[in-house]
Formats: C-alpha cells, sequence, structure tokens
C-alpha cells in the first residue's frame, strides 16, 4: 500500500512540475516552402503596351506574385519582407520603398516605381506566435 502511494505521489509531484513548463504555442515548417514561378519580370511603366496594358494602366493595378507554397504552421501565419539584395548596381533602398507583402506571402510592387533596373533578390520572413523564420533568396524580381 505505502508502495502505490509513493509511486501515486511521484506522478502527481512529475505532472504538476512538467506541466508547469513554458511550452512553444504552434509550430512552423518552412522547409518546402517555394515560389512557382520564383521570380517576375517588371517592365518599365514607360514600355507598357497601352491596348494590351489598359485596365492595368487604367486602374494602376500592382505587379503582383504568386502565393508561396508549401509552408505549414498554427495560424495566423505572418509575411514579410526581410531583406533584398541587388545584383546587377542597382537601388535595394528603393526597391524595398517599394515592395510589399500581403497574406499568404504574395508580393506587392507598384506599377509606377523609382526603383533602377536590375535583379533584386528578396528574402522572406514567415512568423507566428513562437516562432520566427527566414526563406533565404526565396524570390527574384528583374526590374527593366
Amino acid at each position: 500500500m505505502k508502495t502505490i502511494t509513493r509511486v501515486t505521489m511521484i506522478v502527481l509531484a512529475a505532472t504538476l512540475f512538467f506541466s508547469c513548463a513554458d511550452r512553444v504555442t504552434g509550430y512552423l515548417d518552412v522547409a518546402n516552402a517555394e515560389y512557382i514561378p520564383d521570380s517576375l519580370v517588371i517592365p518599365r511603366y514607360a514600355d507598357l503596351d497601352p491596348i494590351a496594358d489598359a485596365t492595368r494602366i487604367e486602374n494602376n493595378s500592382p505587379w503582383v506574385s504568386l502565393r508561396i507554397q508549401g509552408v505549414l504552421g498554427t495560424p495566423p501565419v505572418y509575411y514579410s519582407v526581410a531583406s533584398a539584395r541587388e545584383v546587377n548596381g542597382g537601388d535595394t533602398g528603393k526597391f524595398l520603398a517599394g515592395v510589399s507583402m500581403i497574406g499568404g506571402g504574395i508580393f506587392y510592387f507598384p506599377l509606377q516605381h523609382e526603383t533602377p533596373p536590375g535583379r533584386y533578390i528578396v528574402s522572406v520572413r514567415v512568423h507566428n506566435e513562437g516562432h520566427d523564420m527566414v526563406i533565404p533568396d526565396a524570390f527574384t524580381f528583374i526590374v527593366k
């Protein structure tokens, strides 16, 4: 009888001890995260075709990527631009001033912009409660 009481007390103490530990809420997995396609060509505003791009010009519609795929995590999951680098000598500061993200990891880039031509490679920050990860070199903007 004493053995059962001791075992019960040990189990109860262990349960209380482990239940008071801090737990990380949810999960986040970006191991298979990718954009398909993983790049977007942005022509200069002056080079747009007034007939083929009439609706885009009329509505001042931004350039938009597809949403990121392969991100698994406890909602809500948030996305932001972590960093950007330029490969061909453009201006990363002007690029970062124009690019933004919305839900699902979708990039927005303004139709009319001051970004110099270049190849801008962007890393994406993905986070939710308790988790924060960066997907390096996730997307490429080719500004003409």
